[in-house]
This record gives structure tokens, sequence and C-alpha cells, in this order.
């Protein structure tokens, strides 16, 4: 009988290495001619042994002629392992504070795995490892969640380092670049008077004023007008006054947006 060849030790993309066909006692056969298949990675196809160097998983045959009339055949795997490697960088985001900032990677490799890093002092480090605690989630995922973000955090980067089965290239490519995060301060709104009588619809109202932001919307809009008599209702959108003159208890409340940030 005839061995399959002799399996070789599996390296990184791309292995580079030589098969040999083998007899029964695991000896080279050097006599008869012969003809591997496929071509692709080989360095010859008629040659015994062969040097074989796929850029992927390949399985390669060989059929041997002794000269006599008689074929054997045998086959063997090379598996491929792909080395980490970021093909796609998170990128740099600027929300308001208390949202959920996102940052994702993606990349390619055997066995991948991610791990979050932050430093605290900007892209040039030092990086620390993230864990899976507050504010962090995610963090040997391919997407980190910061949740929620503080205007603290601003200027904090965040990058990912990518390992699998096989170790980094030469040079490594497995780090992804540093993405940092700004966080802008929420409008601080106040209403002047806080509390009050309201007026009689048609007549007179409570003017509210409100200030800190650049826009204004107020609700409910019920009792709401404005106009010092009360006549023109209040139907939305952005104005700092308006006049109460509901006819029940109302609380109302006014949402003020920064024109520059957008942060409301």
């Amino acid at each position: 009988g005839v061995a399959a060849p002799g399996a070789p030790t599996f390296n990184p993309r791309n292995y580079n290495g030589t098969v040999t066909l083998v007899g029964g006692a695991l000896t080279p056969v050097t006599t008869g001619t012969f003809l591997w298949t496929p071509a692709t990675g080989l360095s010859s196809t008629t040659t015994n042994p062969t040097a074989a160097s796929p850029m992927v998983t390949t399985t390669y045959t060989v059929n041997h002629n002794n000269g006599s009339g008689c074929t054997r055949q045998a086959s063997i795997t090379i598996t491929v392992n792909d080395r980490p490697t970021v093909t796609s960088h998170p990128a740099t985001t600027t929300i308001c504070s208390g949202s959920p900032a996102t940052f994702t990677v993606t990349g390619t490799g055997t066995g991948l795995t991610y791990q979050w890093q932050l430093s605290t002092a900007g892209p040039g480090g030092p990086w620390v490892n993230l864990a899976n605690a507050a504010p962090y989630s995610g963090v040997n995922t391919a997407t980190l969640t910061v949740n929620p973000a503080t205007v603290a955090m601003t200027g904090y980067a965040y990058r990912c380092v990518l390992s699998g089965t096989c170790a980094p290239g030469i040079p490594a490519q497995n780090v992804s670049n540093a993405a940092v995060l700004t966080v802008n301060a929420l409008p601080t709104v106040t209403v002047t008077p806080n509390t009050g009588c309201g007026g009689v619809a048609g007549i007179n109202g409570l003017l509210l004023t409100a200030s800190g932001a650049s826009t204004y919307t107020w609700a409910p809009v019920t009792g709401l007008y404005t106009n010092a008599t009360t006549t023109i209702a209040y139907t939305g959108g952005n104005t700092p006054t308006v006049y109460a003159a509901p006819t029940a208890y109302t609380s109302y409340t006014v949402t003020g947006t920064n024109s520059t940030t957008g942060c409301s």
C-alpha cells in the first residue's frame, strides 16, 4: 500500500512547505512519474517532493505511475490559517452627554478575538484593556458600547486589538486606529417664574420665559398662548416665551436645544 503524504506543519498564510509521496515504509518514492493537482501553490506538478505554498486551505492529490502500468493515488489537505488583520477602523464620534456611543471594528483572521482598549490621554496612549463593566459593554466583540457617555470622557480614545490562531504579521496589522470620543454638555434650561397662577384665556396669562439654550419647545400646548391677552394659541415651535392660561392645574415642560451641538 501507499501511505498518504507526510502531514506538514500548518503555518499561517501563506503556507510554505514540502509535500512528499512516501512508500509503505514511509520512505520517499523516487521512481516512476508523478502528477500533483491542483497546480495552484505548487512549485512543480511532476516532481516528488514538491514545494507547496497555497494561499487558502487546499487538498492536493498525487497520482503515481511506477512505469509498469500500475498507478496509485494519495491526497493531503493543507490548512492555511489567516493572520488577524483589521480591515475597517472605528470612527471618531461626537455625541451628547447621557447618550450611548458605539465604536465598531471589522477584521479577518482564523479564530478571531477582540479586545478593546482605552487611553484617557488621547490617541497617543498609554492603553489599558477594558472590561465589561459600566459604562462599557461588548469589550470582547466587534462593537464597543459606551453608555452613558459623560462630558468628562471628552478626549478619551478607543482602539481594538485583534488576535487569533496565528500571530500577527510583520508589520502587525491587528491593531485598529484610535477613535476619539467627544461628549457635548446638555444645555441648562431655566424657566422664570418656575411656578405661579395662570391667567384667564382671552384676558391675560402668566408670562413664562425660558433661557439657557438656543431654541425652545413647550409641552403640553393646551393653555399656552403667544400673546399677553391669550387670544393666539401656542401650537408648538420655537419660542422662549409663552403665556399660560390653563383651565386646570398644569405642569409645563420646555425643551431647550443648543443649535451649535444639537444637544437638548
